[in-house]
């Protein structure tokens, strides 16, 4: 069998633990909500190179990438901020009323979401430009937001009601999101190039939303349900992710710390790793390289090796080159 070998980024810790991973070109860019630090670690060598301490007392919800050298951060009591990498400070703060689950932006837009609603900000200004009150029931909080990297103005989410929008935010329509029914409660959604993806408690499901054509309505691709992959790895507890190299990889993981990587489209093609000490949290991909980041507090890259898998956590040195090719209530299944 193939496996999935690990190579330690950082090393786990029992009194961190890292929520949210994400990447610029030049930084893998880490979040830890126990610390309530940032922490950049160098590309391609991903060596530590900063931390960063937020002046925060609440728990980090996440970070969105702002540009090369500068990420948001948000916190559970509203707080949000924005780091310089150069300088390490922060260098714009501000609050909202609501605690905050997701945050995310591309371009101009930066949204959040909360148990509340999704308000979007124009970043040249921080002046509130939009909010959606009207998305989701009320008292289900809206677990997952994202912006489209490609679509500046196209936002995803999700709520515990079981639906996921999609919204033109830049729209002058009041009513001018689609709404999809996911059948069970969501937790995480995200873009893959040009197609999008939802994670419930127990199923991920793919689609494709045809931004070419707003009148057509999304169109499910892939639905992959915990019990049917369960068949061939019964240790797996969760769906983390869906990311896009040169095949389309679905992510889940075991709460004891074990990776499955699956081709999207041939789920009996997969892959198994040791690495983790716990619940998988957060996963990236930066030129083909699987990083994911856990309740642990350690972040790992994943390669491909032609052996058994490995019975015991197997710590490799860290990659020099990278090859080319919610306490989180909404995350119930964690």
């Amino acid at each position: 069998m193939t496996s999935l070998v690990s190579s330690c980024i950082k090393s786990s810790s029992p009194d961190d633990y890292c929520v949210d991973l994400r990447s610029t070109s030049s930084y893998l860019v880490g979040c830890f909500n126990t610390s309530n630090s940032i922490h950049t670690f160098s590309l391609p060598s991903l060596q530590l190179s900063q931390v960063f301490s937020t002046n925060t007392t609440n728990v980090l919800s996440e970070i969105t990438v702002y540009n090369e050298n500068s990420v948001f951060w948000a916190d559970r009591q509203g707080k949000i901020g924005l780091i310089d990498f150069r300088t390490g400070n922060v260098v714009h703060e501000f609050s909202i009323s609501e605690e905050i689950f997701s945050i995310d932006c591309s371009d101009v837009n930066l949204v959040t979401a909360s148990d509340k609603q999704i308000k979007v900000f124009d970043i040249r200004n921080f002046q509130e430009k939009r909010n959606y009150t009207e998305l989701y029931a009320d008292d289900n909080d809206i677990t997952c937001v994202r912006m489209s990297p490609i679509q500046g103005n196209v936002m995803l989410s999700c709520s515990e009601d079981s639906l996921m929008a999609l919204c033109n935010v830049d729209s002058i329509e009041e009513d001018d999101y689609t709404l999809l029914n996911v059948d069970e409660p969501a937790l995480k959604v995200g873009f893959c190039e040009n197609e999008i993806y939802c994670v419930t408690i127990n199923r991920l499901v793919s689609y494709n939303p045809y931004f070419d054509d707003p009148d057509r309505p999304p169109e499910v691709l892939f639905k992959h349900r915990l019990f049917e992959l369960q068949t061939q790895n019964s240790e797996l507890g969760y769906f983390i992710g869906e990311h896009i190299g040169s095949e389309r990889v679905l992510l889940g993981g075991s709460h004891e710390g074990d990776l499955y990587a699956y081709n999207s489209q041939n789920t009996r093609n997969y892959f198994v790793g040791k690495g983790h000490n716990g619940t998988i949290r957060c996963s990236v991909m930066i030129q083909g390289i699987i990083i994911t980041g856990g309740e642990d507090s350690a972040i790992l890259a994943w390669s491909l090796q032609d052996q058994p898998v490995q019975e015991e956590y197997k710590k490799a040195p860290v990659m020099n080159k990278i090859k080319r090719e919610k306490e989180d209530r909404y995350f119930k299944p964690y």
